[in-house]
């Protein structure tokens, strides 16, 4: 199976540090549920729940992960139904918490409405998943959507991460929301209220070459 990038998981109240996505289903590393349970040696605690239930591995895969060093190693990986069982096999002092936010969880996947684009927190968890993958580019909508700028923007911004630059947001953007208050006033007073650029300055304590920017039709079409 191709390597595959470890990326956070978060849907509710479950919300695992290592997790990769295979045909839309989400897969957790042993590690990230034992350190979810709060178990001191998660990996270890892990390890004996599954010794002691050998049949929980029929949920589970090996895939080589690649971790933040970059190399990639050989894991096995847990889908939703595996993940809910090392939970009832726990003994956590949580567990009962727990089993109630995976099986939220588990219900969720059953029903189909488990999906990478509504658990991505940001543009770089898209990086975990191949170019041309079903729920991609829906997951780089909801991104942007969260983050208030355009889906090309968004797209931009992904380019950027892949090539491993920094992402830049629009200076525009920032300097509307700062005057945002303002420019709203300074719109209505103009279009509704028909007030001159020179009464509107006065107004708003702002020069009136700031005015006439707020309100002229480029600006108006870029916002």
């Amino acid at each position: 199976m191709k390597g595959k990038r470890i990326v956070p998981f978060t849907f509710n109240k479950v919300k695992l540090k290592e997790a990769c996505w295979i045909k839309d289903v989400p897969y957790f590393t042993r590690k990230a549920i034992g350190e979810w349970l709060g178990y001191e040696y998660p990996q270890k605690a892990i390890d004996k729940i599954i010794e002691r239930n050998p049949y929980i591995r029929q949920f589970s895969v090996t895939v080589k992960l690649t971790v933040t060093d970059g190399k990639q190693y050989q894991t096995e990986v847990y889908n939703p139904i595996g993940l809910q069982l090392i939970v009832m096999e726990s003994h956590q002092p949580k567990a009962i918490e727990y089993k109630i936010a995976v099986a939220k969880l588990v219900y969720a996947y059953m029903r189909g409405d488990l999906k990478f684009f509504k658990t991505a927190g940001n543009l770089a968890d898209v990086l975990a998943l191949p170019k041309g993958m079903r729920g991609r580019g829906r997951a780089v909508e909801t991104i942007a959507q969260k983050l208030g700028i355009c889906r090309a923007t968004a797209y931009r911004h992904l380019s950027r991460l892949e090539a491993g630059l920094p992402i830049r947001m629009p200076r525009r953007k920032k300097r509307i929301s700062k005057y945002e208050d303002r420019y709203l006033e300074a719109r209505r007073f103009y279009f509704e209220e028909n007030l001159t650029g020179k009464e509107i300055a006065e107004r708003l304590n702002v020069p009136i070459s700031t005015v006439y920017f707020w309100i002229n039709k480029k600006f108006r079409e870029a916002a």
